[in-house]
């Protein structure tokens, strides 16, 4: 993993991010794609995973009301199975903490349940259906993160 990058994401990235979400989203788990895009005014907040230059996976944070909801986590198919989906969310997590938020909630499918579960998250919820495959509410507090 030496050759992968974590960082924000820059302007420039936007059309990389956007392809990844279409691949995974879209394509893998049936999500409508004018459903992908976060509203400017929810102040998303994204970060990448970088080889070689380019973007190979991606997550976000935004403003929903009170709350700071975490997700769009989206991995290059071809890149899955090396913990570069886990190292990233570690690195999204620990900025997110870092500059003060305190709660992180989310939605999420099974894969990323036993992950964020391990990283100290909490199901607040009953899995219910997304697109045909369910996705469980959790909860991440910054009191409880652990790497």
């Amino acid at each position: 993993m030496n050759s992968i990058r974590f960082r924000e994401a820059v302007p420039e990235d936007s059309g990389r991010i956007l392809e990844i979400q279409e691949i995974v989203f879209h394509g893998e788990q049936h999500i409508p794609s004018d459903l992908l895009d976060i509203p400017e005014e929810k102040k998303p907040r994204w970060f990448v995973a970088e080889e070689a230059g380019q973007v190979i996976g991606t997550c976000a944070a935004w403003k929903e009301g009170d709350d700071t909801h975490f997700g769009r986590f989206a991995l290059d198919p071809d890149k899955r199975g090396h913990h570069i989906g886990t190292e990233l969310l570690k690195y999204a997590y620990d900025r997110l903490f870092a500059d003060g938020k305190e709660v992180l909630v989310m939605e999420c499918r099974d894969v990323s349940v036993h992950v964020i579960s391990r990283m100290g998250g909490e199901i607040t919820g009953k899995p219910f259906d997304l697109f045909g495959d369910p996705v469980t509410p959790m909860i991440l507090r910054k009191e409880n993160y652990h790497k």
